[in-house]
């Protein structure tokens, strides 16, 4: 496999930073003389690795300094929750996996056959909820009095959910969207946001995906999430999709987020210098 510059360039710095202790300042300009690095590319390098957690960063002179940070913990898990979800396969921790229908069941062994290639992550379209909930780029929250905005860095997504008392539309009656239609209300502390009206995978290859491997949703899909916060620092999301083409029965799954109220989002634009249509040789 052959490395872009901007790969060659990441490879070098998490290697320079891997032979650290953690907890350790290591200066950027250190870093650039000893990997011969543009200054440019080691920014975008170290804002890569703030936003995911592996490090912090320093101001100062000649650019600052890194800091490395310890790992980072898993949240603890609660035997009476729901299963937590996996970023590949949504019911990786759900025994006996997620109740496919035929139709469904036979579906992502198609998409797995072809390697998962027709993913909308992979092809920069909008992803279904539960990958968009588990991306380690991060989201914004915005909220106001009648509508919340939720702002992915991944694929420029962007959810509109509304909180002014409407009801959920009839399934059908709004024109199908990637992200559906969704409203909001609140029961004490939790959000519940209920959706429908989701291009299914029945519009495309690339439409109504639920995880990496391909576990799709229909047209019908409604899905209930409750979103909440247990402490300061984290989110927590029950996520239940009601689905009678693709499920037997209705399933929930759970996806626990960090809060990084100190960070800011940085601008994404998928398409650019996109090479996977040409390596898989779908153009």
């Amino acid at each position: 496999m052959r490395l872009t510059r901007q790969g060659d360039y990441a490879v070098r710095v998490v290697v320079d930073l891997a032979s650290r202790p953690p907890g350790a300042v290591v200066p950027r300009s250190l870093i650039r003389e000893r990997q011969n690095l543009p200054a440019a590319y080691l920014a975008k390098i170290v804002q890569a690795l703030a936003r995911a957690g592996f490090v912090r960063t320093r101001p100062g002179a000649r650019g600052g300094a890194v800091v490395l940070e310890p790992p980072t913990a898993p949240f603890p898990y609660d035997p009476s929750g729901p299963p937590i979800a996996t970023f590949f396969e949504a019911g990786g921790n759900m025994e006996g996996g997620l109740p496919y229908t035929p139709w469904a069941a036979e579906l992502k062994k198609a998409r797995m056959a072809v390697r998962n290639k027709e993913n909308p992550d992979a092809m920069c379209l909008p992803m279904g909820f539960l990958q968009f909930h588990q991306q380690p780029q991060p989201r914004k929250i915005i909220q106001t009095p009648g509508l919340i905005l939720i702002e992915y860095e991944a694929n420029y997504g962007l959810r509109h959910i509304y909180t002014d008392g409407r009801q959920l539309p009839p399934q059908g009656e709004p024109q199908p969207w990637w992200y559906g239609y969704s409203v909001g209300h609140w029961e004490g502390d939790d959000l519940v946001v209920e959706t429908n009206n989701l291009r299914g995978a029945e519009e495309g290859p690339s439409d109504g995906w639920l995880d990496v491997n391909g576990s799709p949703h229909s047209g019908q899909a409604k899905f209930t999430e409750r979103f909440r916060r247990p402490t300061f620092g984290r989110l927590q999301i029950d996520l239940t999709l009601e689905d009678a083409k693709a499920y037997t029965k209705p399933w929930t799954v759970r996806v626990d987020q960090r809060v990084l109220p100190d960070q800011e989002m940085i601008e994404f634009i998928c398409n650019e210098n996109q090479q996977f249509r040409v390596r898989v040789k779908i153009d």
